[in-house]
């Protein structure tokens, strides 16, 4: 689910079950508004974004079989699923002037593959993998997420659809869940073999912990 605040209106994504399944909707003030597509059996929305008078919503339907990335626009359904794909779902959503980018992967039977919409249509990141957020910085748009590597999962982004590889040489596997733009600087946050590290222009560092830590992540970063 998500929330925002656009001038004197909170708005916040979500669904409610009135059954055995659920179904998407947001609420405005307090006032709930259904999304739920005729014909599916569950649904659920998750990112929301407002820009001038128009409400996006990302999130994701089932029908009989498996869940399939779509978005609303001011309550308009959106199916992103692609055509013979097992499963797909959206990651991240954003506007930009008259542009809709929405990360996501789906699935087609065999790896995860990468991809983004925009304005509907998909464009498939390379190498295979996952893509977890999205940045806008001026006209240059950033994926953040991992590729299938030699050792499993591997960190990386996207700059404008081209790979930059952030997986440290001699790491069994990396992930970057998050990452912002600032003065020109790349930063990014996640973790390497299950310890909390971000990265600053490709180069990763390492994120003090207590000791006896197993495990952490860093999951958000903010400029």
């Amino acid at each position: 689910a998500g929330i925002v605040v656009s001038g004197r209106n909170v708005y916040i994504s979500g669904c409610y079950c009135d059954g055995p399944n659920g179904k998407a909707c947001y609420w405005k003030n307090g006032a709930r508004i259904d999304l739920h597509p005729a014909g599916t059996t569950y649904s659920s929305a998750a990112g929301i974004v407002v820009s001038g008078r128009n409400v996006y919503i990302s999130g994701t339907y089932y029908d009989a079989t498996n869940g399939k990335a779509c978005y609303w626009k001011n309550k308009v359904w959106i199916d992103l699923h692609p055509a013979g794909a097992a499963y797909s779902h959206v990651d991240t959503m954003v506007v930009s002037g008259s542009n809709v980018y929405i990360s996501g992967t789906y699935y087609d039977g065999t790896d995860g593959k990468a991809c983004y919409w925009k304005n509907r249509v998909r464009i498939d990141l390379h190498p295979a993998g996952v893509t977890y957020n999205y940045f806008v910085s001026g006209s240059d748009f950033y994926i953040f997420g991992y590729y299938y590597g030699s050792t499993y999962r591997q960190a990386c982004y996207w700059k404008n659809g081209v790979w930059i590889d952030l997986h440290p040489a001699g790491a069994a596997s990396s992930y970057a869940e998050n990452g912002v733009v600032l003065s020109g600087n790349v930063y990014a946050g996640g973790d390497v073999d299950d310890m909390p590290y971000y990265w600053k222009n490709g180069e990763a560092i390492k994120l003090p912990v207590p000791e006896g830590t197993v495990s952490g992540s860093a999951h958000v970063i903010q400029n």
